[in-house]
């Protein structure tokens, strides 16, 4: 592995506008439910943990203000078991077909955030028309399964998921409405929770303990790629609080998010084990580090879902603590934003996220369209930061100016 200098001290500027989203208050989470802007719209999910409750989706347009799209409420077989739960979660990333279309999955939602025995059918595949709001249901990959991780090949009509609790990689190819392929990542530990797609559709995955899977269309099984990512990493404390136990297991030892550098023939991966950016090197394996994503220095941190950009030019939201909404711990300072240049190799911060007296203080997932990024999470006013979320916590569409 070949090691860089620390990111450089300098900082830029990154204008934020924060748009309230507390009217949603039926709605107490969200991971990665953010699709490109379409028409100055953007599209995003939230997520219940409410008895009862179930996902919805939801465009937010600067002069429309905010409207559903459509609802998982009553998806699915009836909830006739005591135990059965819904389709709470929308816990992937949104991406758009080539008919306009949004994609995304499903995942169950534990009542109350309370780890417990559940009955759940099974996480499900959906497309839906933003225009129309007209729901095509695909149906459940695996019974029993929530999906967790997803990534979606366009040109290819494929979808690539990975579910919980049991750690199943899938492949469903959408105009065929079939499973193409199935099998198991892990028997413990965790999966990634970011999975690409390289432009030969060559989907790239990672499960504990830093172990890269590759899979091609067509392969009888996954391929282990032989890199040395996280062979040379500290490892920062697994976060193992009263609040993240069960199912809700959040490990350490797997990237937080990638994407591919077609012009770089790398992977570019947030690892979750020491809050540094990697590029991992195709089709070889080897790896460079190119210094940290963490301006604050916190032992506490862990890395956000929100790496986007395009080109050489790539950009994360880092947060200063444990976000993960009403489970989130210790976030002592507003977000700032890394600008990551892989060309140069080279990492540059923002001044923390503020609006007036309030701040971005985490995020849970992000997206860009230009120089315009966005990104879903929580903002408070500067006096509000501390231990835990309290009612000062507000959940929050973020808008930054990362033009350069």
């Amino acid at each position: 592995m070949t090691l860089n200098p620390q990111p450089q001290a300098r900082r830029f500027t990154a204008p934020l506008r924060l748009d309230d989203l507390s009217s949603l208050g039926d709605f107490d989470s969200a991971y990665w439910g953010l699709a490109p802007t379409r028409n100055h719209t953007t599209y995003f999910a939230l997520c219940s943990h409410h008895p009862g409750g179930a996902a919805t989706l939801f465009k937010h347009h600067p002069e429309g203000g905010i409207t559903a799209v459509c609802s998982l409420q009553g998806v699915g077989a009836p909830l006739t078991h005591p135990q059965a739960v819904g389709h709470g979660k929308i816990h992937t990333k949104l991406f758009w077909d080539a008919q306009d279309r949004l994609v995304f999955a499903s995942h169950f939602a534990y009542p109350g955030a309370v780890p417990q025995a559940v009955q759940y059918e099974g996480g499900r595949v959906f497309t839906v028309d933003p225009q129309t709001g007209h729901v095509t249901d695909h149906g459940v990959l695996l019974a029993g399964e929530g999906i967790v991780t997803m990534a979606f090949d366009a040109h290819r009509h494929r979808v690539y998921a990975l579910t919980s609790p049991g750690f199943h990689f899938i492949a469903f190819d959408l105009h065929e409405q079939r499973v193409l392929f199935q099998q198991q990542v892990a028997a413990e530990g965790s999966i990634c929770r970011d999975m690409c797609v390289d432009p030969e559709g060559t989907v790239y995955l990672c499960a504990e303990p830093h172990q890269v899977y590759t899979y091609r269309p067509g392969d009888p099984h996954l391929t282990p790629l032989h890199t040395d990512f996280g062979q040379h990493t500290q490892a920062l404390p697994e976060w193992s609080a009263d609040n993240k136990t069960g199912a809700n297991h959040v490990g350490r030892r797997i990237w937080r998010c990638v994407t591919h550098l077609p012009d770089h023939q790398a992977l570019l991966a947030i690892d979750a084990a020491d809050n540094a950016a990697y590029l991992i090197h195709l089709p070889g394996g080897a790896t460079t580090c190119l210094g940290t994503v963490d301006p604050h220095g916190n032992p506490d941190a862990y890395p956000s879902l929100s790496l986007t950009g395009e080109g050489d030019i790539y950009h994360y939201l880092a947060v200063d603590g444990r976000f993960d909404y009403q489970l989130s711990q210790r976030v002592h300072s507003p977000c700032r934003l890394a600008r990551i240049d892989v060309a140069q190799r080279t990492i540059t911060f923002s001044a923390p996220l503020t609006e007036g007296q309030h701040c971005l203080l985490g995020v849970a997932g992000a997206t860009a369209s230009g120089t315009t990024l966005r990104a879903l999470g929580m903002s408070a006013p500067l006096g509000a930061l501390g231990a835990g979320p309290d009612d000062r916590w507000t959940l929050t569409l973020a808008t930054l100016d990362v033009q350069a």
